[in-house]
């Protein structure tokens, strides 16, 4: 049961996790979207799970309000089981206050700032869990109670003093220890999971964690205990063949101390907490992420001109077409200028990345500071077709002429660059004094594509 509620949790943050990261990694450099995927993820699930705690405790109330009627079990459903628990048989004995009882468990710590031989921090020596066959005592009927319930909502005692060291030293000498040093202690969430499955309502395990001696006087003792007698209220699902409450699927068996009013307005109030608390730290960490979503995608609208530029360029030479996007549409102006007054579009050679930043608003015509040349005459004398075609496209001047009086046609002709100037001249470009029918040649000759 532990084990496919964990499987089911580690699914759901998993498939969180997943959406978080794809979406932040539109958006964030890495470890950036790592970061906020995780962050989004954890909070998201915590939200997720106070929400969730509300529909549960929603669910219970309906049972608990049956059981304020004295309405009968009805089979299948989850009802509430209120009232004194007593063993079926002789009662259990709890191993360090010796109370009788019908269940218990147990834990010999190691101090926080202790270390084990083998390097391990602070952590269990032994450990333990135990429940006997009982009957909880309903104004409906006994109810006897399958599947070890966690005790935490049980108050831990201790008997303090030498005599408590001397009583864990006995029993640790004649319990029936399995040991689970070092990667073994995982099977105790196996062990764990066995019991609150059991469906005979008797359970024992005691574990030994180490296989150093144990100073009791230094260890931490405490144990849980269910008093043969106590009121108690169970919740879980009912069984009418078995005349018992029995986990199912995911749902455990839960035991609490005190009346079924009292634990029921405890449960709303937690519930309640809990989902606040959630509701809020989802809240807070998602503005935080949004204000971090912010300043990534405007990160570049509050910084220099030089600086836009830069990034701009780094990604046209890494041939990075997202990458260039990403930089424009966080904030940096297409037509911003270096330390020399030059514009990106003015040295850009791949047609691909020529066209992107015309689409992205570069201007088409910007001119070169020094001799007032632009990106179609650029591209003219490097003799490039394909980005000749690309600004025609986008609406270059053909017109246009250098502060030597020079144009995109005339430094075609002076190339002997033959198929620039037929797209030039089909673009209406013209040299001033040219032969109309040498104009027209390559139009008439079928030389334009």
């Amino acid at each position: 049961m532990l084990r496919r509620s964990c499987l089911l949790l580690l699914l759901l943050f998993g498939a969180a996790f997943a959406l978080y990261f794809t979406f932040f990694t539109r958006y964030f450099e890495w470890p950036g979207n790592l970061i906020a995927g995780g962050l989004g993820s954890f909070f998201g699930t915590v939200g997720l799970g106070g929400i969730s705690n509300l529909i549960f405790v929603r669910r219970d109330t309906r049972a608990f309000r049956r059981a304020a009627r004295h309405e009968p079990f009805a089979d299948g459903t989850i009802v509430v089981a209120a009232g004194p628990i007593r063993p079926n048989g002789f009662p259990l004995t709890s191993p360090f206050s010796r109370r009788p009882c019908v269940a218990y468990e147990y834990d010999v710590m190691r101090p926080s700032e202790s270390t084990s031989s083998d390097g391990e921090s602070a952590g269990a020596d032994l450990a333990g869990f135990a429940m006997g066959a009982s009957t909880i005592e309903t104004p409906s009927g006994g109810v006897r109670l399958l599947g070890f319930p966690m005790l935490d909502e049980f108050p831990k005692t201790r008997t303090p003093g030498r005599e408590l060291a001397d009583r864990v030293r006995a029993y640790a000498a004649s319990a029936p220890f399995e040991r689970l040093a070092g990667l073994a202690k995982l099977r105790m969430f196996s062990e764990l999971d066995d019991a609150l499955a059991d469906d005979d309502g008797i359970v024992r395990k005691d574990f030994r964690l180490t296989d150093d001696p144990i100073p009791y006087e230094q260890r931490r003792i405490s144990e849980r205990v269910v008093d043969v007698g106590q009121q108690v209220c169970a919740v879980g699902y009912y069984d009418a063949a078995k005349r018992a409450l029995v986990p199912r699927g995911a749902t455990v068996n839960r035991l609490w101390p005190g009346t079924a009013d009292a634990v029921h307005a405890r449960l709303v109030k937690e519930a309640r907490s809990h989902a606040r608390t959630g509701l809020v730290l989802f809240g807070v960490s998602h503005a935080i992420l949004a204000g971090a979503f912010y300043l990534s995608e405007t990160r570049y609208a509050r910084v220099s001109g030089r600086e836009q530029v830069s990034a701009m360029r780094l990604a046209i030479q890494d041939d990075d077409l997202a990458a260039l996007e990403r930089v424009i549409h966080r904030g940096a102006n297409p037509n911003a200028v270096d330390a020399d007054g030059d514009a990106v579009l003015l040295d850009v050679r791949k047609p691909a990345m020529v066209a992107a930043l015309v689409r992205l608003g570069a201007n088409v015509n910007v001119r070169d500071p020094d001799d007032g040349s632009t990106p179609l005459i650029h591209a003219v004398s490097d003799g490039d077709v394909e980005r000749v075609r690309v600004l025609l496209a986008a609406g270059a001047d053909v017109h246009a002429a250098t502060t030597h009086g020079s144009t995109a046609l005339s430094g075609a002709i002076d190339g002997n660059r033959t198929e620039i100037a037929a797209l030039l001249r089909a673009a209406g470009a013209e040299v001033q004094g040219e032969p109309v029918e040498r104009r027209r040649e390559p139009v008439e000759r079928g030389r334009v594509p």
